[in-house]
């Protein structure tokens, strides 16, 4: 196996933020020098003990060097499978997060079986009364439904999907656990369901809203989309393709958002916005200027409660 540099300082990287809360973040850069000047020790170190030896010792020496650096890497990365990653999962329960889970409702974004290309969004409307919802059912052809009412009742959710040609005041009813509405046909939706999607709120923009989905022309860069609302008006949303690393990383999983205005003039969709002012610097970068948060759904999490992005200026998005 090839160790680089990048592998050791993302590694390094994650840890410094779990160990050190957001402040981990101000640390990176120096552990990516320190690491590199270690890297580049070393590699020194093996390249004047090797011009003396035989082949077989220059092997040995290889051989040993990868053993090391391996032993190395091993104490850094933190399986989802050993029991530090299980301590995340079996610890006490921080007060964050079990607040953060309490107050998840009906609002997210749901995924229908019948529609495995589309989704659904749920959210509470300005007023306070009922909610309203946007569908889309994932044809190229298909159109976009945006603003259908929703009424709202206990854990009962009235749709009209008269919209569309379908039945009038449908009602679902949704689970105990809120992670999904159920139909009188038996239909299921279900709510988060790629673990990370959902309606988070910005304690900077109250009125506002930002929305994570999956997103349809997924590739190995894009794999997420967000809509991204500081006033709660439709026509201020900007959309924003990003990237996400492994869900299943502990404590934390990188959310890579990158600067698309999602405007139809190339020139400005090709010019660095910097909308997203709570978060890094800019960088330069081939998709555009990459902004990176920390997801985190582990409930024993002391540094990154449940259900939150957090970002470097300690801007935390919390899911709703």
């Amino acid at each position: 196996m090839q160790l680089t540099n990048n592998t050791m300082f993302t590694t390094i990287a994650l840890l410094l933020a779990a160990a050190g809360g957001v402040s981990g973040f101000s640390s990176i850069h120096h552990c990516q020098l320190e690491t590199t000047r270690t890297a580049t020790s070393s590699s020194s170190q093996v390249m004047l003990s090797s011009s003396s030896t035989s082949e077989s010792s220059r092997r040995d020496i290889l051989s040993n060097a990868a053993s090391v650096a391996a032993l190395g890497l091993s104490t850094l990365i933190v399986d989802p499978n050993t029991a530090a990653a299980a301590s995340f999962r079996t610890g006490q329960i921080t007060a964050q997060s079990a607040a953060n889970k309490a107050a998840e409702s009906y609002q997210g974004v749901y995924t229908d079986p019948n529609h495995p290309d589309g989704y659904r969004v749920i959210m509470a409307s300005p007023s306070g009364s009922g909610a309203t919802m946007t569908l889309f059912d994932g044809g190229d052809n298909d159109k976009t439904y945006k603003n259908i009412p929703v009424g709202i009742n206990g854990n009962e959710l009235s749709i009209d999907f008269g919209f569309k040609g379908g039945p009038k005041g449908v009602v679902a009813v949704l689970s105990d656990d809120k992670s999904s509405i159920t139909f009188p046909d038996g239909n299921e939706w279900k709510k988060n369901a790629n673990k990370y999607d959902g309606i988070y709120k910005d304690p900077s923009h109250p009125n506002g809203y930002r929305i994570l989905r999956k997103y349809k022309g997924e590739t190995k860069i894009l794999n997420f989309i967000a809509e991204i609302n500081d006033t709660g008006k439709e026509t201020d949303s900007v959309l924003v393709k990003g990237h996400y690393a492994s869900l299943y990383s502990i404590p934390t999983a990188d959310f890579t958002f990158y600067d698309y205005p999602g405007k139809a003039d190339k020139a400005v969709r090709e010019k660095p916005t910097n909308f997203i002012s709570y978060a890094l610097q800019p960088q330069d970068d081939e998709n555009g200027t990459p902004f990176i948060g920390k997801f985190s759904l582990e409930e024993a999490n002391p540094v990154f409660p449940y259900g939150t992005i957090t970002f470097p200026d300690k801007t935390v998005w919390t899911r709703i």
